[in-house]
């Protein structure tokens, strides 16, 4: 575990330096859990009511809206992850998540999210730093969806070279591109 949280501070340095103190204090807050691939972390209908940060591995959250559930995100290491809308109104979520490949998360939830800062305000500028960071990740996924097609999956490509695994359907709704165009556009690199 304390890998994990030097991986985190690490990390988390970057955004705003946090003494190694106050990581211990925080372990007391948070939850460590693995999951295997394929693994449904949160079913949808259900209120989110924590974050995740993401040490290893993929998941994607799917939007069951249509019935048919679709790929809406992805997310891997040191991304944070959460159903924020639903996380801030306490109503069920309509999306689900799927870890892509064997995955280890820490939780906090939203309840601890309010104790850690006041148990150790240090975390308090850091949490801002990372709102920002999540702010900056959310609208690039969002500039990615302006683009035409060809190039949005270019970009794709580039920026997420991992997310290569994903099934082409997936990967379809993730750009909103029809199945048919990703088809031609695989076949073309």
């Amino acid at each position: 575990m304390d890998d994990l949280i030097k991986k985190m501070k690490e990390d988390y340095d970057s955004l705003h330096p946090v003494g190694w103190q106050d990581y211990e204090k925080l372990l007391g807050f948070l939850e460590f859990r693995r999951f295997q691939k394929k693994e449904v972390i949160r079913k949808e209908g259900m209120a989110e009511d924590r974050s995740r940060y993401v040490f290893e591995g993929v998941l994607a959250m799917y939007d069951h809206w249509s019935g048919v559930p679709q790929c809406r995100r992805i997310f891997s290491e040191t991304d944070t992850v959460c159903d924020f809308e639903s996380y801030a109104t306490g109503n069920p979520s309509r999306f689900s998540l799927v870890a892509l490949t064997d995955c280890v998360v820490c939780d906090l939830t939203k309840d601890q999210e309010l104790r850690v800062v006041d148990a150790i305000p240090s975390f308090g500028s850091l949490a801002i730093r990372i709102n920002q960071r999540i702010t900056v990740r959310d609208s690039q996924w969002k500039d990615l969806l302006l683009q035409p097609d060809a190039l949005r999956y270019e970009m794709f490509q580039k920026q997420f070279p991992r997310y290569g695994m994903l099934a082409v359907k997936d990967i379809a709704s993730l750009l909103n591109i029809p199945e048919r165009t990703m088809f031609r556009l695989r076949g073309s690199k």
